[in-house]
């Protein structure tokens, strides 16, 4: 998964260009506020937006044991936005990567899981 996170293209396509990223104690410390704050209505305003260049991804990786995949699903399903019943009847589907499943993607409207 991580070479294909470091494709040009996929890099391009989440636009964060050739940034690199790392962690540090001081941004613990900034964000510390802002981790147990709700942002379910901001992510509902986003998802009915009428600008349809606004897409919203939500990546769970495999072995997240803070995020896990079923924490994020359970705050998908609790959504209220205009895709929530196609988002509840879509199924997920295979993501390959030269031939490799690398994953599943599930997609409602302008929300991609």
């Amino acid at each position: 998964m991580v070479e294909l996170f470091n494709t040009t293209t996929f890099r391009k396509a989440v636009h964060v260009g050739n940034t690199t990223y790392d962690t540090s104690v001081t941004e613990d410390v900034f964000l510390k506020n802002d981790i147990m704050g709700s942002v379910k209505g901001n992510i509902e305003n986003i998802l009915d937006s009428r600008n349809p260049s606004y897409r919203v991804l939500f990546y769970s990786g495999q072995l997240d044991v803070i995020v896990a995949y079923p924490f994020t699903e359970n705050f998908l399903r609790n959504l209220d936005f205009g895709g929530k019943e196609t988002y509840l009847t879509a199924s997920r589907e295979f993501v390959y990567y030269k031939n490799e499943l690398k994953g599943y993607v599930k997609k409602a409207k302008n929300l991609y899981e």
